[in-house]
Formats: structure tokens, sequence, C-alpha cells
């Protein structure tokens, strides 16, 4: 078991809830984080990221586009589009619980989705369906490993149609 797993041997246990209340936690610790120190860390994160040797080999980078709190990914898309790389962004369809990856060439052609998360616009971008020398970055609520085993294992589940790509998050 992973420290601070919840242990729970009922077969109907539920870890929704438990995800949930790790959501709230970490979404209020990064709320805290002073507007300074938030730009600081997302250009730390974007430095550090864009010298990985995965995105420098990477055709096409899969990957989430982010909201309130959460690191800045539009840094991250901008920079791999003004690097030439193909830049696809998740649709949700939540009726069928998948996502599709749609290439887009601007963060002017996503417009409010499920739950607000800014989605392509399927009328202006084209369905990614070679996953060949793809990155896909994925949402990770905190770094430590069992809260991040506990809340990213769907997004991951979701994320795992595009088997060939590599995936961080």
């Amino acid at each position: 078991m992973l420290k601070n797993q919840p242990h729970n041997s009922n077969p109907n246990y539920d870890i929704r809830e438990y995800k949930r209340s790790l959501r709230e936690k970490y979404k209020k610790i990064r709320a805290a984080i002073p507007d300074e120190e938030r730009a600081a860390k997302n250009a730390a994160i974007a430095e550090r990221f864009l010298r990985l040797h995965q995105y420098q080999s990477c055709r096409t980078l899969l990957i989430y586009v982010s909201i309130g709190t959460e690191a800045d990914t539009l840094e991250l898309i901008r920079s791999a589009l003004a690097d030439g790389k193909r830049v696809a962004v998740p649709k949700s369809y939540p009726q069928t619980r998948q996502m599709r990856f749609f290439s887009i060439n601007s963060a002017d052609e996503l417009a409010p989705g499920v739950y607000g998360v800014p989605e392509p616009d399927e009328t202006l971008c084209e369905q990614i369906t070679d996953f060949d020398r793809c990155l896909c970055v994925v949402p990770a609520l905190t770094t430590f490993r069992a809260t991040a085993w506990a809340t990213a294992r769907a997004t991951t589940t979701a994320f795992s149609t595009i088997s060939p790509a590599i995936l961080l998050g």
C-alpha cells in the first residue's frame, strides 16, 4: 500500500471521495501560492520541460489545457508551436467517457468545453489518429506519488488509448 493511500478492505469502497478530498486539499494549497512565486514556478517548469530529450525528439505534443491554479500549459503550447511541433489537445466526450485529440495551430482555436476546460473546436481542428513520436502530458494534482496515483489514474486510463506515446504527468 502506498503512503497516504486509504486502506479499506471493503470491496464496495469507492475511491472517488478520497480523490475528491485530495483535489480540494491541493487546490487550496496551490491557491495560496503568491502570484509572483507561481509565475516563477511556471517558468521553471516550462524551462525544464522544454529541455527534456523526450520533448526535443517528439514530433507531436499531446497536452491538456490548464485552468485555474494548474501549472501553466499555455506557455508550453506556444513554445511547441514555435518549435514547429504538432500540438494536440483533448476534447472530452462525457457521455462515452472518451477523449479525442485535435491538432491546434493557436489557442484561438479553443473554446470552453466540459467543466469549462478549453477544448478544440472540432469544426476548425483535425482529429489526431497517428500517435507516432508523441509525447503526452497528463495532468497530475501533485508530485507526491501516493496522491498522484490516486488522482491521475483515471486520467491516465483515458489517455492510455494512445499507447505508443510517452506519457508525462
